[in-house]
């Protein structure tokens, strides 16, 4: 098994360029004599790609039933010769599941893009909760760089060639129409191809102009949305659904505070008490299942192993526990992991900086 890098094709628009000019970034989308230059290839690593696949995901079953195709969409580890348009829907996937995965790869493409070209950190990386005050319709994600600029990204995927264009519609309005504050917002919409005959699968990147900005909000707020994929990846989906709701209650007593609201007694009882629960459910569901861990970069990570029998790997997701331990408690951890991928004796390990990890290995 090896980690060979794969090209994926960026069909990119001039105001994506223009936001995009000057950024070290844009140096790693290479272009093409036999294309326009508004198509860029970008050499991704599938260890980094599966490891966001899994983690940004929305399906369930992406843990179970599904892994195994979901892990063959990735070619690049199964076979040996670099591809253009790396990514493929496996043959073998019924209908239905050719929509999940699509679903799932047009996040993970759009990811892939935004921390590539922008610079957005992984642990920034979140769902735009609804606000209905705001608009109806709202772009999936929005993440922030180091220096704490903001983006929001729609992300979409498809198996047909001729959905790309209403895809790609839907997804300039979401974004061109949402009245948040960004340095930009870019719609992506995936072409996923379930032929390796016809057109290779591609991606279309769209900045449409900006509505003025009203709401300011702040990097802080989206790691602390990201961390419920991080408890679905370290496999606490119980946890992850009392975390979010104690988070909103957090939120919205900050968003009073801010206003010059006083707390009242009964509220800091009742943020307390969710805090316990919070915590008390981490604790519980952390100890009915035996988790297996692992230790790398110093760190012991616990997660979900899972073998995959048909493919021969063995995989490893994981969080570091002092991320876990930190982020139930809405604080961040004392030390920040780098986003990394090492390769040794054939196991491939993926580390993002929000503490996830990836590792697979060729089963013995």
């Amino acid at each position: 098994m090896a980690n060979t890098p794969f090209h994926h094709p960026y069909r990119i628009d001039a105001q994506t360029f223009r936001h995009a000019h000057g950024l070290t970034g844009l140096t790693s989308f290479v272009p093409s004599t036999h294309l326009p230059d508004s198509v860029r290839f970008l050499a991704i690593n599938p260890a980094i790609f599966t490891h966001a696949y899994l983690l940004l995901g929305e399906q369930s079953q992406r843990f179970g039933n599904d892994l195994t195709l979901y892990l063959t969409t990735v070619r690049a580890f199964f076979e040996r010769a670099d591809a253009v348009g790396g990514i493929a829907i496996p043959t073998t996937g019924d209908q239905d599941f050719r929509r999940r995965v699509s679903e799932d790869l047009g996040v993970a493409l759009a990811a892939y893009f935004m921390v590539q070209m922008f610079g957005l950190t992984w642990e920034s990386i979140s769902q735009i909760p609804q606000n209905a005050n705001l608009s109806k319709k709202r772009p999936d994600f929005q993440g922030y760089t180091t220096a704490n600029a903001r983006l929001l990204f729609e992300a979409k995927g498809t198996t047909q060639m001729a959905n790309v264009e209403k895809a790609l519609s839907k997804a300039i309005g979401q974004v061109k129409g949402y009245p948040e504050s960004a340095s930009a917002k870019v719609a992506i919409v995936s072409y996923l191809n379930a032929d390796v005959r016809f057109f290779p699968s591609t991606s279309f990147v769209v900045d449409p102009p900006a509505l003025p900005d009203e709401v300011k909000p702040d990097a802080e707020t989206s790691r602390f949305l990201h961390f419920e994929k991080v408890l679905q990846y370290a496999g606490l989906p119980v946890t992850a659904k009392k975390y979010v709701t104690a988070l909103s209650h957090k939120l919205r007593e900050q968003h009073r505070a801010e206003q010059g609201e006083l707390l009242s007694v009964k509220r800091v009882e009742r943020l307390e008490k969710q805090q316990t629960e919070l915590k008390d459910q981490f604790a519980g569901e952390f100890s009915r299942t035996p988790r297996p861990g692992i230790r790398a970069a110093e760190t012991a990570f616990v997660g979900q192993l899972v073998e995959d029998n048909t493919n021969r790997l063995t995989i490893f997701f994981g969080v570091a526990m002092p991320v876990l331990e930190a982020g139930i408690e809405f604080k961040e951890p004392e030390r920040k992991l780098e986003t990394r991928v090492t390769e040794v004796d054939g196991v491939i390990t993926s580390t993002l900086s929000d503490g996830t990890i990836l590792r697979i290995s060729r089963q013995k």
